[in-house]
């Protein structure tokens, strides 16, 4: 048995994290799975020869949710590159920064003149990234003038926004739900409401309204 830790993506709350745990303990070698919400991560004791990450990846992707491996000095970084007017521009800057140690994948876009990298900063150094491909007859630029960006942590942040986002048109949609539904249940209240949206007088329009608040 071996005890390795993943990073999970794409998780939201708790439940997911639950789903995930299931998913994955469901598969033939593992013996124990742990998922924690808070620090995306997945700790899994399994038989190596029974099952590995390949497999481990898949379940988690069919369960809706990414598996990386748990690489806390891998970073991902994106650049501009200025200079290239065709792919075969694109494909040298790509074999020059791929000959470097520690450079896990590198992938250049000639439409956006930009550069995706991922690499172990324990082996090698964004400057001698950005000197290979200096060497290779092109110009590294930081994104907009800025330090190259942590894609991961961005994605984390617009994650993060996206579910306030959620969570603000939930609560503008609930609170009139609750006072249609249950403001007529509150002791020694009774929360006025249109004629027309009795639940006595007009059942229909009263479910039909809160059909309405519940769809968004």
């Amino acid at each position: 048995m071996v005890e390795k830790t993943y990073r999970v993506t794409g998780m939201s709350c708790a439940s997911c994290a639950t789903h995930v745990q299931k998913a994955v303990a469901k598969v033939p070698g593992v013996a124990e799975c742990a998922v924690n919400i808070a620090t995306e991560k997945m700790t899994v004791l399994f038989d190596e020869s029974m099952t590995g990450f390949e497999q481990l990846k898949k379940t988690v992707e069919d369960a809706g949710y990414g598996l990386l491996e748990d690489m806390p000095s891998t970073k991902r970084v994106e650049l501009a590159v200025e200079g290239m007017t065709c792919a075969a521009c694109a494909a040298a800057v790509e074999r020059a920064v791929k000959k470097l140690n520690g450079v896990k994948s590198a992938s250049v876009n000639l439409a956006t003149n930009r550069a995706a990298i991922e690499y172990d900063t324990a082996q090698v150094k964004l400057s001698e990234i950005k000197a290979a491909i200096t060497n290779a007859g092109y110009t590294p630029k930081d994104v907009e003038g800025e330090v190259a960006r942590d894609i991961e942590s961005e994605k984390r942040q617009a994650d993060l926004r996206n579910m306030r986002i959620r969570l603000i048109i939930a609560a503008v949609f609930s609170v009139p739900i609750l006072y249609i539904a249950m403001g007529h249940m509150i002791p020694f209240v009774r929360l006025p409401l249109p004629r027309f949206m009795s639940s006595h007088d007009f059942p229909l329009v009263f479910a039909l309204v809160q059909l309405a608040l519940t769809v968004p």
